[in-house]
């Protein structure tokens, strides 16, 4: 892990907002590492190919759509250097409509691999948003 992990995971996520307010599947890949893992309590997928990836996008950003989701926020973050190439980040999300009203929220576990000087999610883990548990290291995700 570089020596300045919290901005580049700040740089990371804030990337990955970025994708999801711009149903953006290309800058959502561009944040994993590929093959990598997404896991809900209903459901594990195993995601092999960048097209697999690009197909799971599509269709969360369609799903969000219908929601009328406009915008997301981390409201709390927090993470825990594994050794020199793996970390792991807790977020909680919340997701708001066009009115800002929030529609869901939810926590978030990732694993953050260092890949050529790049961080990249290789594993997502979501759970119920009071599932949230604090790492070691505060991670603020500040709003552009």
């Amino acid at each position: 892990m570089t020596n300045n992990i919290s901005q580049s995971l700040v740089v990371l996520f804030k990337r990955y907002i970025e994708a999801f307010e711009g149903f953006d599947a290309s800058l959502a890949l561009s944040c994993y590492k590929v093959p990598c893992s997404l896991s809900t309590p209903d459901d594990l997928k195993v995601l092999s190919s960048t097209a697999a990836l690009t197909d799971e996008f599509s269709a969360i950003f369609s799903q969000l759509k219908g929601f009328g989701f406009a915008n997301v926020a981390a409201s709390k973050a927090s993470y825990q250097i594994v050794d020199s190439n793996l970390a792991m980040v807790a977020v909680h999300w919340q997701f708001f409509d066009q009115n800002q009203t929030m529609f869901t929220d939810f926590t978030a576990l990732y694993h953050v691999l260092t890949c050529e000087d790049e961080l990249k999610i290789t594993n997502v883990i979501s759970h119920e948003a009071s599932h949230y548990v604090p790492l070691i290291e505060d991670l603020t995700i500040h709003r552009e």
